[in-house]
């Protein structure tokens, strides 16, 4: 009932009804290309916080508030700001660095970037982000403009 909600089923289905008519594809392909992941995730995650909200005491609630995955939870969004900036190749670029001609396998290197991120991520919700998040609920001091009136008079 939400304009965000609307706006969001709006383009789902400009994108799987809009994608068929590029003509790259065969029709009934650029169907599933175009609408496929959105449906289908959509349909998921939809299933899956009515599955939540039905039931509180079931495996999958107790999954979600599990402490690791909860805490994963709270440095999320510096994990996804992090990872954005690290290269890809941050294990092949140290041995070179060294002098070792190494080429890392791309599964070590996704490792590698993962836990970096990780690390900033948990280091920028400690320093940065929880120290903020503690004044949201305290309305700013500002000084009396009255105060400072009368003292440049």
């Amino acid at each position: 009932r939400s304009w965000p909600a609307l706006i969001c089923l709006a383009l789902i289905a400009a994108v799987a009804w809009g994608f068929p008519l590029i003509g790259a594809v065969p029709r009934d392909i650029a169907g599933l290309i175009g609408g496929g992941p959105f449906v289908f995730s959509s349909l998921f995650a939809s299933l899956t916080l009515l599955a939540v909200f039905l039931n509180q005491d079931s495996a999958l609630t107790r999954w979600l508030e599990w402490r690791p995955l909860a805490a994963l939870g709270a440095v999320s969004y510096g994990l996804y700001l992090y990872h954005k900036v690290l290269p890809g190749w941050m294990i092949t670029g140290l041995a070179r660095r060294f002098g070792f001609a190494w080429e890392a396998p791309e599964l070590l290197e996704a490792l590698a970037t993962f836990l970096v991120a990780l690390a900033m991520a948990a280091l920028s919700w400690m320093l940065i982000e929880r120290p903020i998040l503690r004044l949201k609920d305290r309305p700013p001091r500002l000084p009396r403009l009255g105060r400072h009136l009368e003292a440049a008079a």
